[in-house]
């Protein structure tokens, strides 16, 4: 592999091209002490041996540093450390590493987001922000099955919040908040019925 480039990225931090193509990000000091510069021809064993596995456990360091304060999907966390320009080999090995220790599971995620979130929220508008935040949709979909979302119950404490009665409510008015319980993912049968009743 030859170095055919060396872009700085962010403060101490610098872009490797190898051959044209982007290889991986090193701080400044560690070029120095590996002695990359422009024009050096990287060897198989200096990369296997040296950089990647420096990569690797710097990876995996993220991977903890991201897990620290809050559960995060598999998805999230390869398009965090794709963010920071890991090579894509250390991306699946730091979310398998984080996998195989249980700090990721998808399943989990799906569990205590549904839960956190159940009671504010529609059925569709949870599968949508499960399927955003990288969920597998059958995972998402089979959490929502174990974990059913009251949506009649919902719908009557967003209608007591905005104060709206539907027996006093002109037309105007009921197509009004027909459309913002629409636009909140609750079904036209579910809305149709608590607001004709």
């Amino acid at each position: 592999m030859l170095v055919t480039e060396i872009l700085p990225f962010k403060k101490s931090r610098s872009k490797v091209l190898t051959d044209g193509d982007f290889a991986f990000v090193l701080y400044n000091g560690e070029l120095k002490k590996l002695r990359i510069s422009e024009g050096v021809e990287i060897t198989e064993e200096k990369l296997n041996g040296t950089i990647l596995p420096l990569l690797n456990r710097r990876a995996r360091e993220r991977v903890v540093y991201l897990l620290k304060d809050m559960d995060k999907t598999e998805a999230e966390l390869k398009r965090k450390l794709r963010e920071a320009c890991y090579p894509e080999s250390c991306i699946e090995a730091a979310v398998s590493w984080a996998r195989e220790k249980h700090y990721v599971d998808d399943e989990r995620f799906a569990s205590g987001y549904a839960e956190y979130h159940s009671a504010g929220k529609s059925r569709k508008k949870l599968l949508y922000d499960m399927i955003l935040k990288g969920v597998p949709r059958e995972i998402a979909e089979k959490t929502l099955e174990a974990k059913p979302v009251d949506e009649e119950e919902q719908i009557r404490r967003e209608l007591a919040k905005r104060r709206y009665d539907p027996e006093t409510a002109d037309i105007d008015a009921k197509r009004k908040m027909t459309a913002f319980l629409a636009r909140k993912g609750y079904s036209w049968d579910m809305i149709g019925h608590i607001l004709n009743r």
